[in-house]
C-alpha cells in the first residue's frame, strides 16, 4: 500500500480501518506475517491507535532529504492466512488474477 491516498470525502477512521483490513487480509493470504511502515510523528499515532502497530524501538528515527519531520518505523505483525501461497502451491495458482488465487483459470 505505497503511497495510497484517498478522496477528502472519503477520509474517515472507519475508511482507513476498513481498507487496512483489506490489505492486511491480502497479504496475508500472501504468507505475509508482519507489516512495516514508516510515518512522520503525527500518523505515526494514528497508525498505532487505530491500527495496533507498534514503534520498532532498535531503530532510530530517519530524516529525509527535504523533509521537516523524520520518519519512524512501525509494525503490525498479522496472522498468516491458513491458505497462503507457498512454493509449495500449484504452480498454476501462482499464474492467477491477483487476489483471486482460489478461482481456475479458463485454461486449467
Amino acid at each position: 500500500m505505497e503511497r495510497t491516498c484517498l478522496r477528502k470525502a472519503y477520509r474517515s477512521n472507519d475508511m482507513l480501518r476498513y481498507c487496512s483490513s483489506f490489505i492486511f487480509k491480502h497479504i496475508a493470504k500472501k504468507g505475509y506475517d508482519r507489516v512495516i511502515i514508516h510515518a512522520k510523528p503525527k500518523l505515526a499515532r494514528l497508525w498505532r491507535s487505530l491500527l495496533g502497530f507498534v514503534p520498532v524501538n532498535e531503530k532510530e528515527a530517519v530524516l529525509f532529504e527535504k523533509q521537516t519531520e523524520p520518519y519512524v518505523e512501525l509494525i503490525k505483525y498479522i496472522d498468516s492466512d491458513e491458505n497462503a501461497i507457498t512454493e509449495h502451491m500449484d504452480i498454476a495458482m501462482l499464474f492467477r488474477i491477483e487476489g483471486q488465487w482460489d478461482t481456475a483459470l479458463e485454461y486449467e
